[in-house]
């Protein structure tokens, strides 16, 4: 059997508050036993994930990306244009993650479901109500976002755009621009806003009243962390591990990947996704999500510091 051979099929889902988000789910000629939900950064359409949610279908495994509300082609879908006014940052997680979550468990309900989250996708991961699903959960380039956990040249620029830059550019132009952050499509303005009060605040992952939202972050079963060590503007060490710590996980590592390691040239915020990675870094990644056993803290407590 070809297992190149694959079927990419256009889909929507619908979130429990009634928005529309646009899917594409990967199909392997022939299963592995798993199936994956691709959570995206933000502001970056799940076309950015193409290459990758393809080479994993080819391994078998069943895949799904989306689009965040007001992202990518979910922005489009005419029935949301109305509501787009009244985006809020949690309801990526409490809406949108938990749709594609529940839809890939009755769709799929034959395999065991997993998730991977890049930098948002895995902050909100733990605003899904019904995130236990997930029998494993891989966070890539993820962490918290307070200005204070940056390197202190990198702090003074983060405070800069977060106390600054952001709010004001979003308040005179209504939006903020994606170029400005690497790619990717304009945040709405309430979804720019929440973000730079989230970076504002020690607890990152916030409600209103600044208070921390920290509800469903002790479901997760078994998770991995990883930190990419060229990473330096969006998600270093220090911001990873704080992330890690939101969640209460069965089972919980954190792991530096170094580029040099895979002879990789540089990965960054967004490198690990792109075509031109070695097939070592992705098989890597498959073989992890591919363990079976449930492993216990101890085994685990392979945390690396830097």
């Amino acid at each position: 059997m070809n297992k190149s051979n694959i079927q990419i099929n256009p889909i929507q889902i619908t979130t429990r508050d009634g928005f529309l988000l646009a899917a594409s789910e990967y199909l392997p000629q022939q299963e592995n036993g798993v199936a994956l939900l691709i959570s995206p950064a933000m502001g970056i359409p799940r076309s950015y994930y193409h290459h990758f949610a393809s080479w994993l279908a080819k391994q078998g495994f069943v895949v799904m990306s989306y689009d965040y509300r007001g992202m990518g082609d979910s922005k489009n879908i005419e029935s949301n244009l109305a509501q787009r006014k009244s985006l809020r940052l949690t309801d990526f997680g409490e809406q949108d993650l938990r749709a594609g979550l529940d839809w890939l468990s009755k769709q799929h309900n034959q395999l065991r479901l997993m998730t991977i989250g890049h930098s948002l996708g895995g902050q909100i991961l733990g605003l899904a109500d019904n995130n236990g699903l997930a029998e494993k959960s891989l966070v890539i380039a993820s962490g918290s976002g307070y200005w204070k956990l940056y390197s202190p040249l990198l702090r003074i620029k983060m405070w800069l755009v977060m106390f600054g830059i952001m709010p004001l550019v979003t308040i005179v132009r209504g939006q903020f621009p994606g170029k400005l952050l690497g790619g990717g499509d304009d945040l709405p303005r309430s979804i720019a806003l929440s973000w730079a009060a989230w970076c504002r605040n020690p607890h990152y992952v916030s409600d209103q009243r600044k208070q921390p939202i920290r509800t469903h972050y002790n479901q997760q079963k078994q998770m991995r962390f990883i930190a990419i060590s060229d990473d330096t503007d969006f998600a270093p060490m220090a911001c990873v591990k704080a992330l890690q710590s939101f969640y209460q996980a069965e089972s919980s590592e954190l792991l530096l990947l170094n580029p040099k390691d895979y002879q990789a040239g540089k990965i960054g915020h967004f490198g690990f996704f792109r075509r031109n990675m070695p097939q070592k870094l992705w098989k890597d990644t498959a073989d992890w999500l591919l363990q079976s056993a449930l492993v216990s803290k101890e085994q685990v407590e392979a945390v690396v510091s830097v």
